[in-house]
């Protein structure tokens, strides 16, 4: 949770006794005011410390590194910062990327810069589209290979095509993130379930379908695991109202 918090993922942390409180607090709203709605989320926020292992105490360095353009230079870059420390870390670091598809590493760095300039509707008919054209295998077959490897005959050698990073081209990446030439094969998304059509009305409706939810099981004593799905809500509030 802490790493999530600290990227941003997540926010307002909240202990799990509190919930029945923070869910009284809602429920007695009479205003559709969303900044009331986030301060009453904000005030149960609880500090959080950073886990000794947690990969933010390599934050700057992670930011060197991943901030390059290429994959080649990102490799490159890591290997400069394990030379001068005795970090497990960049070691795991390095051995997954050198074992992991050359393509299919383009293709994540790719899609992830992409989706900053996106909206979540369309990173997702894009990460559709590249999805459906890994499993129909006609640019590469490293989808299959993959699950070969390591599902199926787990030899944990899969032959990768292409084999090497130099040896993907920017031609073979924007082939996996080309629209459909039909139109009908495009991820189909509801106006209604995209980013940015929730408001308050719909977060007094979910109060009181939490609240409903909560007030079921009042035989149980305290705060049982399950019912960590209504803090995970609340305390997502106001991202919603920011997104």
């Amino acid at each position: 949770m802490t790493d999530m918090i600290m990227t941003r993922l997540a926010q307002n942390p909240v202990q799990a006794e509190r919930i029945p409180e923070i869910l009284h607090q809602l429920r007695s709203l009479d205003t559709n005011d969303e900044e009331v709605v986030r301060n009453i989320v904000e005030i149960f926020h609880d500090g959080i410390e950073v886990d000794p292992d947690s990969f933010l105490h390599r934050e700057e360095a992670i930011n060197r590194c991943f901030s390059l353009d290429k994959v080649e230079d990102i490799i490159y870059a890591l290997e400069a910062e394990a030379a001068g420390t005795d970090y497990a870390w960049y070691r795991d670091v390095l051995d997954n990327m050198r074992a992991a598809s050359p393509l299919s590493q383009k293709l994540a760095l790719k899609s992830i810069r992409m989706a900053r300039q996106e909206s979540l509707a369309e990173t997702l008919k894009r990460e559709y589209r590249m999805s459906c054209r890994a499993i129909a295998g006609n640019i590469s077959k490293d989808f299959y290979e993959g699950v070969r490897a390591h599902l199926i005959e787990k030899d944990h050698d899969p032959k990768w095509s292409p084999s090497y990073l130099e040896m993907v081209s920017d031609e073979m990446v924007d082939a996996y993130f080309e629209p459909f030439e039909n139109e009908a094969e495009e991820l189909d998304l509801p106006t209604s379930e995209r980013e940015g059509i929730y408001g308050a009305e719909d977060i007094k409706d979910d109060i009181s379908d939490q609240a409903a939810h909560l007030e079921g099981k009042k035989e149980v004593q305290g705060v049982r695991e399950s019912d960590e799905d209504i803090l995970n809500w609340a305390v997502g509030v106001s991202h919603n109202l920011r997104t």
